[in-house]
């Protein structure tokens, strides 16, 4: 039993409950360090019906429907961001947001993720410009070591430009293993003995190819460092972002005496 208010006030009690649903999202900051979509982007994210209907059923009055909306999401094949634009999109019940921050993190963290195999660096040739890139190393039995090079400077991937390193790997995790990438790559050009050419100004010449690739699962990724490699730490860091804008506010109560 709670307890009662001491009888040595005539106390009323003033309760001031503020729910703040993550629906209106346009004042909160989305842009995260790990490549979180932004308001903008979000706002153009097209949501398939299937999605729509999915969420629907997450408050259904049959526990069973909400257990198997949620397991639907869960395995459901469609890009993250169609989730991200419900949570910042719609008005949602407590109990179809809190479903659906957990399937959020459930795919984050659990969903087999896509991988390369290259250490990497990025370059900004201008502050104003998207960033490049740049190919270090290749990691040997990974698909990049059959189909890009060493010094390789990547741009874009399935037509997205990029804004850094981590947008790579967040754009690459996305995809599960044996899914295509498209990258758009500007790769030195070189003579038939193999040096690099140079332009008048003693710059290297660059020629723009396009390259698909059929992406390893991240989880050989571990071979190659000790302890928690980045990924995990991006995918866990992304999930803690996405639940601290998207949970329901907790409820301010505040007690008055009169």
């Amino acid at each position: 039993m709670p307890r009662s208010l001491p009888p040595t006030h005539n106390a009323s009690v003033v309760l001031i409950v503020t729910a703040v649903l993550a629906a209106g999202m346009a004042n909160h900051c989305l842009a995260g360090p790990w490549g979180f979509p932004t308001p903008q982007e979000l706002a153009l994210v097209d949501v398939t019906a299937q999605i729509m209907a999915m969420v629907a059923r997450l408050d259904h009055p049959c526990y069973r429907e909400r257990e198997a909306a949620t397991k639907a999401l869960q395995d459901a094949p469609d890009d993250q961001r169609q989730l991200y634009a419900v949570l910042a999109r719609e008005a949602l019940t407590t109990e179809q947001r809190h479903r659906l921050l957990a399937v959020v993190r459930q795919r984050l963290l659990n969903t087999p993720r896509g991988a390369l195999g290259i250490s990497m660096q990025i370059e900004r040739p201008d502050a104003n410009q998207p960033g490049e890139v740049v190919i270090m190393d290749l990691l040997p039995d990974l698909p990049a070591e059959r189909v890009l090079q060493r010094g390789d400077r990547i741009t874009h991937v399935d037509g997205n430009p990029l804004n850094g390193r981590n947008d790579l790997i967040r754009r690459i995790q996305a995809r599960r293993p044996g899914d295509e990438v498209q990258l758009v790559v500007n790769r030195v050009r070189r003579d038939g003995d193999g040096r690099p050419l140079w332009n008048e100004a003693r710059q290297p010449q660059y020629e723009t190819l396009e390259i698909g690739i059929v992406l390893a699962s991240a989880e050989l990724l571990k071979q190659f460092g000790s302890g928690r490699s980045e990924v995990e730490s991006i995918r866990e860091a992304e999930a803690d972002w996405a639940t601290t804008l998207f949970a329901p506010r907790p409820a301010l109560i505040k007690f008055r005496d009169r």
